[in-house]
Order: structure tokens, then sequence, then C-alpha cells
């Protein structure tokens, strides 16, 4: 083992990973961590930074034991380190060099999708790194994972996205992320180097991901409406809500004689198609039978003349 100068010591094992929003055993000394746990309680995490290789890390193989680079855990629920629980992005270098493997691995079916990086992370630059986790709105284990790269805003497509399930997601909510597990404290850089530098999280209180072309990231009826979306049953989408047609049969924000002579016409089974009738199941029916008829049509032209409706059928509120 050598010197960490990141560390502040010398690292107490090869897995000296970084850790991020816990009280983690890594890194060492002392530091600052705000527990995600009881800050992040949306529905959306992101993770980004800056990341390159130097030194050897083109000629270095097997040191990941075979099971890959943890490149990011996320632990989601609590605080423990399991696969069961935890958002995994890997990496594998395979012995080519500067443009390792990404993968994202699905707990439900312990696989993981592949990511053939053309990227040469190698190449003197900095690149960035970019993880999106969006939590099913309904199901705390079901997240939608998008990985991107040299795309720091996240404003292209993924270079790779997956949809996973958790086996014990807890609450659901983001706690602590670990950086390099399996890969790390390979100090001084001659040996191997992994550069990791401007490290955030964000939730979607911190990033402004609510826009006409991502409305289900709107988290209010403010913001909903804001992005021209309609707030439909709390979730935000481009669609009108579905609105109970049945007196203002022209959708004109009145009911008045018209709407009664077109459920009259819409009775007598004549041709709609050149009028304002606006179809759906209750169209008309102002009795709530289950059909629209002359009855209906008389309804709502007692109504449209402000007569008592208190001694009728009339159901609509």
């Amino acid at each position: 083992m050598h010197y960490d100068s990141c560390l502040g010591s010398i690292a107490a094992s090869v897995n000296a990973r970084n850790s991020i929003g816990s009280n983690y055993e890594y890194p060492l000394g002392n530091k600052n961590n705000t527990r995600l746990g009881s800050t992040m309680t949306g529905n959306i995490g992101i993770i980004r930074f800056w990341f390159r290789t130097t030194g050897d890390w083109s000629s270095a193989q097997d040191v990941d034991g075979g099971g890959g680079l943890k490149f990011i855990r996320w632990a989601i629920g609590d605080d423990y380190i399991s696969d069961d629980n935890n958002i995994l992005i890997k990496m594998f270098n395979d012995g080519d060099s500067e443009t390792p493997r990404l993968g994202i691995f699905n707990p439900s079916t312990s696989h993981t999708t592949y990511y053939q990086s053309l990227i040469n992370f190698q190449d003197g630059n900095w690149h960035s790194i970019a993880l999106k986790v969006v939590r099913d709105r309904n199901n705390n284990a079901v997240f939608d994972l998008s990985l991107y790269i040299d795309d720091w805003e996240m404003s292209g497509n993924p270079a790779i996205s997956q949809n996973i399930t958790l086996i014990s997601p807890g609450n659901g909510y983001f706690y602590g992320v670990t950086l390099n597990g399996n890969w790390s404290a390979q100090h001084p850089e001659n040996l191997m180097g992994m550069n990791i530098d401007d490290i955030q999280i964000l939730d979607s209180a911190s990033i402004n991901f609510c826009n006409s072309t991502h409305l289900s990231y709107c988290i209010n009826q403010l913001s909903c409406e804001g992005a021209e979306g309609n707030w439909c049953n709390n979730i935000c989408q481009a669609n009108s809500c579905f609105t109970t047609i049945r007196a203002d049969v022209n959708q004109d924000n009145q009911i008045t004689s018209t709407d009664a002579m077109l459920t009259l016409r819409k009775s007598l089974n004549l041709d709609m198609s050149q009028t304002n009738w606006q179809d759906s199941s209750t169209t008309g029916d102002v009795n709530c039978d289950n059909t629209a008829n002359s009855t209906d049509a008389m309804l709502i032209l007692r109504k449209s003349l402000g007569l008592n409706m208190e001694i009728t059928d009339w159901c609509v509120n």
C-alpha cells in the first residue's frame, strides 16, 4: 500500500472506495456527510462527475476479481451495501485499455446490460459521467436508469438506459453512494489511476427536468402548468385530463338550448358530423341512465331556462 493524498493516509485496503452521503467506513478521516436518505425523498436522483484514467490503467487487467469494477453503487431504502437494494453501474477493462465496457446491473434478474464505450478515457481530457435515476411513482422497487457520457446537462440520448427492479428497496429513497468499489487505492499514479472531480448529487428540486418534453418530471400543478402540461390526478401529462361530458355537449363552457337541440338530434340518430357535438360515452346523458335521448334533451332545455332541477332526475353537478 502507498500513501494516498486524497485519503490523507495509507489506504486500508485495495478496496478503499470513495463514499458520499452516509457514514461509511471510507474515506478515512474527518468528513461532513449530508445524509441523503433524509434529504432526497423525491422520485429523481442524479449523480454526475468528471472522470479520466491515467498511469497504467491501459495495462491493468483482472484486478476486479472478474466481477467488474463497481463504478457507481447507490444504496436505496437504507445505507446497507447489497446488490439486492443498490443501483449498480459496472465497468470492465476487458484488456481493451482506454475504452472499457459499462453496464447496468438488474438485481431481479442478476443480468448486466453492457455498453461498449468508444470514448478514450485516457486521452488526457476529462470526460463527464452522469447517471439519472427515476423511481416509479407507484412502485418503490422499479427504477429507470440512464447513463450519459460527455453530456453533462443530460440533454441528448443516454449512452445506455435500462429499467431495473430491486429486490429489497425499502422506502425507495436515495441513500449513500460509493464510487470505484473493487478497483481503487492503487496510488501513486504510476501504478494505475482513476481520477474523479467535481462530484454532484442532485434531486428533482435541484435541477429543472420539468419541461414540455419531460412533463413526467413535473412534481406539482404549478410546475406542470408552467411547462404547458395538464395536472391530472397528481400526474403531469400532455393530453387533457379526462372530462366527463354531459350537459355541455358542444363543450363551449355553457349550457344552452343549443345543447338541448344537439342532444335531441343525436337521439334521433341523425348525422352529427357537421355539428359541434363532442362524442363520449356520457355526452348528453344528464339523468345518468346510460343513454342520451329526448328526455335528456328536455332536461337540458329546462336547465338552460334557469328552471328548478331539484324535482327532476338531473344528475349533473
